[in-house]
Formats: C-alpha cells, structure tokens, sequence
C-alpha cells in the first residue's frame, strides 16, 4: 500500500503538479526510444521508473527494465535496473516418506508379486504405495526405487479358483486373531477388496496375486510396553508440543536430545525410526534434529535400545540466548 500510494501521490518539484497527471500529457509514442528528450529526461518519468524498481510490490518488469536503461543511458545518470525478487514464497517440497524405511530398487524380471512375495508384503500395498513409478504389475521397469510397505507375517498367492471363503477356510490358523477369538476374514486384512469379494481375481492382473493373512507391522498387544512420556496439550499433527514435559522416570536421555520437549519416547529392539515418525506425528528431519545423536544417512541403524529420545519439541526448542 505504501508503495502504491508513493507511485501515485508524488508531484513534478518545479510546477507541484501530480507526476501521473504530467506523464499522461506526454507525446504518445510506440517505444520509449522515440520519446522527446525533454520528456524521457524528465522528473517526474525517471522518478517513475525508478520507484518501481524500487519496489517489489510494483508492475515492475522486463519492459520496464528495458525503459530505465534507455532512460538512463539518454538521460546520463546511473541507477540499480534489476528486477527485485519476487515476494512469492514458494512452500518447500515435503520430504518423501517411507514408512517401513526399507527400499528396493527393480531388476530385469520384476513383478509386483515377485518382489512382494520376496520382502513379505501385500502386492496391492506394494502397487498402491508406489503407483507413479509402478505402470504395469506384470512388467515392472527396471532401475526404480520403491519403498516396501510393512510386511505382514503371513502371505498367500491367490490361485485361479480362490475365493474369500475358501482362502479362510483354508487358512484358519494364521487368520485367527487371539485377542478377540475370532477368524479376520481376508478383506479386513486386504481392503482393497469388495464387500461381496467379487474383484479378488479381476484385479490381480493389476495389484499382483500376493495377500497378507496377518495385520502389517504385526499386532500391538496389550502386553507390549510402549515407553513414552506424553503432552496432551501438544499441537495434534504438527511434531511439536505445546507443554514441556519431564522425560519418564529412569529414563536415559540420547546424546544431544534437547529437554525442551513435551512427548518422549524410549528405543525398543528392532524399531524403526519411521514407526517411531507416524506413532508421535512428528517429522523424520525434526526427529533427527532434536536427537542429533541419529545419523541422516541411517536413522534405523543409529537407535539405541533403552535411551530415550524427544519425539515432540517445544516450538524455538534450539533458541539461545547470548550472553
């Protein structure tokens, strides 16, 4: 606003006249190259242009440019001719995540159900997980990365004559949930099926012929101890929180950890950084900062067993003071 109200409000110092009221009296010419001196040289038109060079926030561009420097090279001054930087913040790219942490690059002979019956995975979460660089199920290109979904214990290659019904029936043991002393029917455990199960065979030319007869990353149970210490009152999604939270009793703290944290969370065997990422909602680049302790390269294979990390910073958690 301020820099409008400047291009708009500013008087010619001889007369007192409003520049803009002046310039619009100018002889009207096709290029500023043809402009009588007097008027190219002028105040109140020199003023003009270099108020929008000045400006970010003016209509200042390559045709401009392209006037002051005919202006000033007329005219025989010298002024800044840049185009200032665009006041548009372009949003940082987010940082591909791999939940499992585990990648796999194609080779000549791939498909979706040999590399998901080679790491234990659904075909269909294999495929839905990595759709843009997966066209073709049957012929998977050779050379791409993909990240592997969370494995599942137990996995069937669908058969030509399988159905829902006769998958279960066969596979009663793997499929029987102990904590509610029920069978899992196979569409829980693979949702991409249809409620009447009337797509298992017609899809599978596109997702693969690998289900998963378990849950993926296994089944927390009650039994399981997770050592976390938790803010209630953090920002829900956003990594950070809200309260500072004391780390749990006994807890050893990672080399580094900042204390300014208000969810904490003790390294179990066998965990993985991602798993640790999606349980806290917090970002694997904010994770590793507040824990300089875990190496970029590997995070996985720089978690300690039984130290305890900060899984949700206080916003300015690396704000210091100068004495």
């Amino acid at each position: 606003m301020w820099a409008g109200w400047n291009e708009t409000c500013y008087k010619d110092p001889q007369t007192g006249q409003y520049c803009n009221d002046v310039i619009s009296t100018f002889t009207r010419v096709a290029r500023v190259e043809l402009m009588p001196k007097e008027e190219m040289c002028s105040y109140c038109y020199k003023t003009k242009l270099q108020m929008m060079q000045s400006s970010p926030y003016s209509y200042y561009n390559e045709v401009f440019q392209h006037n002051l420097e005919v202006v000033m090279k007329n005219c025989d001054f010298i002024t800044n001719t840049t185009i200032p930087q665009d006041l548009v913040l372009t949003a940082p790219e987010d940082e591909p995540l791999c939940v499992s942490g585990k990648t796999y690059t194609t080779k000549d002979g791939d498909t979706c159900t040999s590399i998901a019956l080679e790491h234990s995975v659904s075909s269909a979460t294999l495929y839905m997980g990595n759709q843009d660089l997966i066209r073709d199920c049957q012929q998977v290109v050779v050379g791409k990365v993909l990240c592997i979904p969370l494995s599942c214990e137990h996995t069937y290659v669908l058969q030509e004559d399988d159905t829902c019904f006769s998958i279960e029936r066969a596979n009663s043991f793997p499929l029987f949930d102990s904590r509610i002393k029920k069978i899992i029917t196979l569409r829980q455990l693979n949702p991409w099926i249809n409620a009447y199960c009337t797509n298992l065979q017609s899809t599978a030319w596109a997702f693969g012929r690998v289900l998963c007869l378990s849950h993926q990353a296994g089944v927390l149970t009650e039994t399981d101890v997770v050592a976390t210490s938790h803010n209630p009152w953090g920002t829900e999604g956003s990594g950070y929180s809200g309260w500072q939270v004391e780390p749990p009793r006994n807890a050893t703290l990672a080399e580094g950890t900042t204390k300014s944290c208000g969810k904490w969370h003790t390294a179990l065997t066998d965990e993985l950084c991602t798993q640790i990422c999606v349980q806290h909602k917090i970002t694997s680049s904010l994770f590793m900062a507040v824990n300089p302790s875990l190496d970029p390269a590997d995070c996985t294979a720089s978690l300690t067993p039984g130290l305890t990390y900060c899984t949700g910073p206080l916003h300015g958690w690396n704000y210091t003071v100068e004495a």
